[in-house]
């Protein structure tokens, strides 16, 4: 019997034109492009898992893929040659392989995910696909109060996405920051950049969306930290706020 190795991948791809990571009937997905690239080296019909089923129009800088295999494909095929065939917006990061089985999704421990936005200005039109930009005025100190809330643990259905199939929604929330993103580039010139970082053990179907569309929410529809309790407490997705657009989402990293 063949010995099965473990390959680990670190992802990045521009979301934009994917209908997603997961293969999907119709629509152009991330695992689709990835699970291509690997029958063109060789290994067909090898199923990729990974680490966040991240939606449409989501990107990534630290998605993590696994797969298992009996070839003896040295390691480099699998970050330079698959690159070789791979569409330009997905790259195989970094490959590596694991002395144990590792399941990207059921084993990941915490995954941090980035939310950007700039408030107020016009941007550079290449930023519309990354960026989140909202004309209104929000009141930031009001939004990372409200955004301090959801740190510990809560039943986050208030923020899932409905018609989830989920049934357990509590979830463990680590850190969660509003900050500034100070830069010189000139992409950024005159423009107010912030990110919005989440750290958690898991993560519902639209939950940072949900949660960012929430305290970002302007003028007399703003939130309190105090409403945002109150928006927990009642678990219903109809209290919150709308659902954040997914240009501006980034899964940055996912810890093992």
């Amino acid at each position: 019997m063949k010995r099965l190795r473990t390959i680990h991948m670190s992802v990045g791809y521009d979301g934009t034109e994917f209908c997603g990571w997961q293969v999907q009937p119709n629509g152009r997905s991330v695992q689709g492009a990835i699970e291509a690239a690997l029958a063109k080296i060789g290994l067909r019909d090898t199923a990729v898992i990974g680490a966040g089923r991240t939606d449409a129009g989501v990107h990534a800088l630290g998605q993590v893929a696994t797969f298992q295999t009996d070839s003896k494909i040295p390691l480099r095929a699998f970050d330079a040659g698959l690159n070789t065939n791979l569409p330009e917006d997905v790259r195989i990061l970094r490959a590596a392989e694991w002395p144990r089985p590792l399941h990207a999704r059921k084993d990941a421990r915490e995954k941090v995910y980035d939310y950007y936005f700039i408030q107020g200005k016009t941007a550079q039109p290449v930023l519309s696909r990354y960026c989140w930009t909202i004309p209104a005025k929000v009141n930031l100190e009001r939004a990372a109060a409200a955004l301090a809330v959801v740190r510990g643990t809560h039943d986050f259905s208030s923020f899932c996405a409905s018609g989830s199939d989920v049934e357990y929604k509590e979830r463990i929330i680590e850190a969660a920051s509003l900050s500034a993103v100070k830069t010189q580039h000139p992409l950024f010139a005159n423009v107010d950049l912030y990110c919005i970082r989440l750290r958690g053990n898991g993560f519902l179907k639209q939950m940072v969306r949900n949660i960012v569309g929430s305290v970002l929410s302007s003028g007399e529809k703003q939130i309190d930290a105090q409403t945002m309790q109150d928006i927990l407490a009642a678990r219903d997705r109809r209290r919150a706020g709308p659902t954040a657009p997914a240009k501006g989402l980034f899964l940055m990293q996912v810890i093992y």
